[in-house]
């Protein structure tokens, strides 16, 4: 393999030690751009994000090649700065105070060492295009956000996941959003509670009425917060409540939203009580079949002496957004675990497999 183990941990290591907060990313972007002129490479950044934007290159290559484009986000989550990285028994993680930030620095870097291999030793490669987000975690905000027209690829690989090292997800759930606003009518509670219509109790009918958290192996549903804020003399007028669906499927999505607005609609009725229910939809499932694609990142794998399998998650990611705009796009592990958590930790050894599969994917055999 051509990856140098040395530099790359020290890419990654340099990396995480880069404050990029959501909404923070323009130290790091700054860096990554002065990386890729160093390789002779021209960065373009656009203007999604308030403080620093997407980062976009393109790679011209062997154009008998079909061409890629590799995603993976700028940002962390929090708290993500002043990250002091340790290693341990070929495991980098945090001092316990942070979160380590390979989501997703490590799929940043294996990105970044694949790149300066290939133009250092002037592999021949295929078309290479790069797209580094912002406001991953927030929403996919920098990839809804980014301006597509440019990009000739009809592939994506968001180098971004966090499951097994042999597995590639192909599935990958869509959301909804709840927003629930339940008005009753306020009363003196010592005097003349009868006069009174309880939001609160409405609330609860509703909550309790309904089909939650795990539905099904697709479907999930979860109530984030119920907020209501009345002194104990006064029956509550105002509650409200934030919620969320998920599901690998578009039906059971909608049958799960379907359900739980008449779960609302139900117990208002039952205690007289008035309500809202908004729903959005930050970004749809995918499902990806495109035997062409995969059998090309099939091959990337056995050249590294993995036989991959195909996964599905829960969780959304730049996939999501790329797929909704007309690009196939998968997401790639890059052995991260517990992310999003101050145990968050990646072996040595798996983040050199990303780079070295990174590398495999562009250079031409």
């Amino acid at each position: 393999m051509m990856i140098n183990e040395k530099r790359l941990l020290e890419r990654f290591l340099e990396y995480i030690q880069i404050d990029s907060e959501s909404g923070g990313e323009g130290a790091f972007a700054g860096r990554l751009k002065e990386e890729f002129g160093k390789m002779g490479i021209a960065a373009a950044q656009d203007r999604v994000g308030e403080h620093a934007g997407n980062l976009f290159v393109s790679i011209p290559g062997n154009e008998e090649q079909e061409p890629l484009l590799f995603t993976a986000h700028m940002d962390t989550v929090v708290p993500g700065r002043g990250i002091c990285p340790k290693i341990r028994d070929g495991l980098i993680f945090s001092g316990g105070d942070t979160i380590l930030g390979g989501d997703d620095k490590s799929g940043i870097a294996a990105v970044m060492e694949a790149v300066q291999v290939i133009t250092e030793r002037g592999l021949d490669h295929r078309p290479i295009e790069i797209l580094f987000t912002v406001q991953e975690e927030t929403g996919l905000n920098g990839s809804r956000g980014a301006d597509l027209s440019a990009v000739r690829s009809r592939y994506s690989l968001a180098v971004d996941g966090c499951g097994p090292m042999d597995e590639i997800v192909t599935v990958g759930a869509g959301q909804a959003n709840i927003g629930i606003e339940i008005t009753g009518r306020a009363a003196h509670a010592g005097n003349s509670p009868e006069q009174g219509v309880s939001a609160i109790m409405a609330a609860a009918d509703a909550v309790s009425s309904m089909r939650l958290l795990k539905i099904d192996e697709e479907t999930t549903a979860n109530i984030g917060s119920i907020m209501a804020d009345n002194p104990t003399n006064i029956v509550c007028s105002h509650v409200k409540m934030a919620a969320e669906v998920r599901s690998r499927s578009k039906e059971k999505l909608d049958r799960q939203v379907r359900h739980m607005r008449d779960c609302v609609e139900n117990a208002c009725k039952k205690h007289g009580a008035g309500f809202r229910f908004d729903t959005t939809y930050p970004y749809a499932s995918f499902r990806v079949e495109d035997e062409a694609f995969l059998g090309l990142v099939r091959s990337a794998y056995e050249r590294m002496g993995v036989q991959c399998k195909c996964g599905a998650t829960m969780v959304g990611s730049d996939s999501n957004i790329l797929n909704e705009k007309g690009i196939v796009s998968i997401v790639v592990p890059t052995g991260m675990t517990n992310p999003h958590a101050l145990t968050e930790q990646i072996s040595v050894e798996d983040l050199k497999f990303t780079a070295g599969l990174m590398l495999e994917l562009m250079a031409v055999s």
